[in-house]
């Protein structure tokens, strides 16, 4: 994807991983039932995190994170859950730093956050 502060990070796609780690408050009822339907289809959420940043370009890797929160908020639309998003960026500029860099952003859905 396109993501980085200089002129030549963002005309060349360069790998991203993207962990999306999602605690819930509540045990979903899928525990139980085992039904797919009962549970976050992480295959959508998947999808829907690609498509929206398919096109985008983002200087940093603060407000990819925040931008893929604010999809798996509105997908999950759970109070009190807490979504982690874990960029990380392993082909980066940064000299003398020979592991990726990795921005961690973590919140808690209030329904504030469910409004955005």
């Amino acid at each position: 994807m396109s993501l980085g502060c200089s002129a030549e990070e963002k005309a060349n796609p360069q790998p991203v991983d993207v962990n999306i780690n999602i605690n819930f408050s509540k045990e979903p009822v899928g525990c139980r039932s085992d039904q797919l339907s009962d549970v976050c289809c992480y295959k959508i959420v998947t999808e829907q995190v690609v498509d929206s940043v398919k096109n985008k370009s983002f200087s940093l890797i603060e407000s990819l994170a925040l931008h893929i929160f604010e999809v798996v908020a509105e997908y999950l639309s759970s109070e009190n859950d807490v979504i982690e998003i874990v960029i990380s960026k392993p082909n980066h500029p940064v000299p003398l730093v020979h592991q990726p860099i990795m921005f961690r952003y973590c919140r808690r859905l209030t329904k504030r956050s469910l409004l955005v």
